[in-house]
């Protein structure tokens, strides 16, 4: 069975951190032990392209048995692992209302880093789950390298913060960082761009010849 590691609590959030790295979806674990917390926040990063709507549902009933009130969920398929999870816990409980909803968001186009970041500092949990959620789960499925950042991150959130905050500031995907280089040729192209409207200027002031 896979084992969970535990990380201290982070300052912002107030909640404790917990690591479970598994192969696939079929590998969590049957019954999770988050200290004393009845109630979890749980991460989950993992592609989920080939993993049916069915199974999804399935494992969603289960984690939400198992305490889980907020769903965090990055990487590839995101959206719709959010979709299935929103859907399974409407026939979970549906009685549920505000105070009691199961809160559920998604980042399939985000950093890692920001991510993890938002679940473990600022997400937040519908109110009648505040004062029993005290655990934040981040699972990795299928992912050794993303594991090892993570681990290193929930080891220290310092880190975590760094890492979101240059990634928030990073190009997007796609566009070219400006490099030193960059910026000297758009100097040099202001000057000619400065230089050729001298010129006109100077076109336009010169008299006209006389007769």
């Amino acid at each position: 069975m896979a084992a969970l590691e535990k990380f201290k609590k982070h300052a912002e959030s107030g909640r404790t951190m917990f690591l479970l790295e598994i192969d696939s979806l079929e590998d969590w674990p049957e019954e999770l032990t988050l200290a004393k917390s009845k109630r979890f926040v749980l991460f989950l990063a993992t592609d989920a392209t080939d993993v049916s709507n069915e199974d999804l549902a399935a494992f969603a009933v289960k984690v939400l048995d198992q305490g889980m009130v907020y769903l965090s969920t990055w990487g590839g398929d995101a959206e719709r692992v959010h979709d299935v999870f929103e859907e399974a816990a409407a026939d979970w409980d549906p009685d549920a209302d505000a105070d009691t909803a199961i809160l559920s968001e998604w980042h399939e186009d985000e950093p890692l880093s920001e991510a993890l970041r938002f679940s473990v500092a600022d997400a937040l949990p519908a109110h009648s789950y505040e004062g029993t959620c005290k655990a934040t789960l981040a699972a990795i499925v299928g992912n050794p390298d993303a594991a090892e950042r993570v681990r290193a991150w929930l080891e220290d959130p310092a880190k975590l913060a760094d890492a979101a905050e240059e990634d928030e500031k990073a190009p997007e995907s796609g566009e070219e960082p400006v490099t030193e280089d960059d910026d000297e040729e758009l100097d040099l192209d202001d000057d000619e761009e400065e230089g050729e409207e001298d010129d006109d200027e100077e076109d336009e002031e010169e008299p006209a010849d006389e007769d």
